[in-house]
């Protein structure tokens, strides 16, 4: 059975493949699948060397990526409306952001999510839905924070922590130490009263000498 005279030209040249082997984008399952393309990438490094070919020394992976062309019509529910209810249902699970598991006739998918979804209506498909989804795997991380600089008890400036996860016996603890600064156990750097988290030490003013005064009888001798 030819599919073009159910969703016009653009897939007139396919024929109908049953959505046998539990076709599916989540608990969402499709009426036909006309095409499945599946695309694994991996990236090279590439560096440039004085003479000769540039290096290739190392590959990764890049997302898992499939297209679907896949197809609804309101006479496989025997209801007006059916295909706008699908189309609505695969919208939301974009904008749901989660991630969603997908099935198709050769492979599983799982950790993915629709970069592209395309529909066309015309008078043809005014009673169908054709949908082009293109989604990808998503590759997530974690991430770990660390604390910012805080005044102490002591009214002295905190620098944060010099190491982590920090332990005052570091070589930067230990720097710190020697130049006469305050480490606590955890590793915090404090600087003394005066001496600003910039490194800038604050000195009382001096008063300009008067006229027969020395430096010697105001700072007196070092």
């Amino acid at each position: 059975m030819a599919f073009g005279p159910i969703i016009g030209d653009a897939a007139a040249s396919f024929a109908l493949i049953s959505p046998t082997g539990q076709r599916s984008i989540g608990t969402i399952f499709p009426d036909c699948a006309v095409e499945e393309i599946h695309r694994d990438d991996a990236q090279m490094t590439i560096h440039p060397v004085e003479t000769g070919s540039p290096i290739t020394d190392h590959m990764f992976l890049m997302p898992q990526t499939v297209e679907l062309r896949w197809f609804w019509s309101n006479s496989s529910a025997g209801a007006e409306g059916y295909v706008q209810e699908v189309y609505q249902a695969i919208l939301a699970l974009q904008q749901s952001r989660e991630l969603q598991d997908i099935v198709t006739g050769k492979r599983q998918y799982t950790s993915m999510q629709f970069r592209s979804l395309v529909v066309r209506t015309n008078p043809e498909t005014e009673f169908s839905l054709a949908l082009i989804a293109l989604a990808q795997q998503m590759i997530l991380t974690s991430v770990t924070t660390t604390g910012a600089s805080s005044p102490n008890s002591n009214g002295s400036a905190g620098v944060g922590n010099v190491s982590d996860p920090p332990q005052p016996s570091t070589l930067a603890a230990q720097n710190a130490q020697a130049a006469g600064l305050g480490v606590d156990d955890q590793g915090n750097v404090s600087f003394p009263n005066g001496v600003a988290t910039t490194g800038n030490y604050s000195i009382p003013s001096i008063t300009a000498p008067t006229f027969g005064q020395t430096s010697s009888s105001i700072f007196g001798n070092f």
